[in-house]
């Protein structure tokens, strides 16, 4: 799968502002982080959703789900991520 771009709408960046004290600028950095390469799953929900790990500059680690159309990946939401979720994105 080839991503190239992100798109996170007005609301979902407010959510995540609000909900998830996370900022746009967050979901970018883990997404292309140089030094920590993002990884990425199926959704265990399903219906072509996709859940994305990286971590950001700073070192805070966010799960991404979202669901790719073309090459642009529609942001769902974003959270940093679960103890589980962490050890499967160290253990690549």
């Amino acid at each position: 799968m080839e991503i190239v771009d992100l798109l996170i709408t007005k609301a979902i960046a407010e959510k995540l502002a609000r909900k998830h004290n996370i900022e746009g600028y967050e979901v970018y950095e883990a997404f292309w982080n140089e030094e920590d390469a993002v990884r990425i799953f199926r959704s265990p929900r399903g219906s072509g959703t996709y859940i994305a790990f990286g971590r950001t500059e700073a070192g805070r680690y966010l799960a991404i789900p979202f669901v790719p159309k073309g090459k642009i990946a529609h942001i769902l939401t974003t959270r940093d991520m679960t103890e589980r979720e962490r050890k499967l994105y160290k253990e690549r």
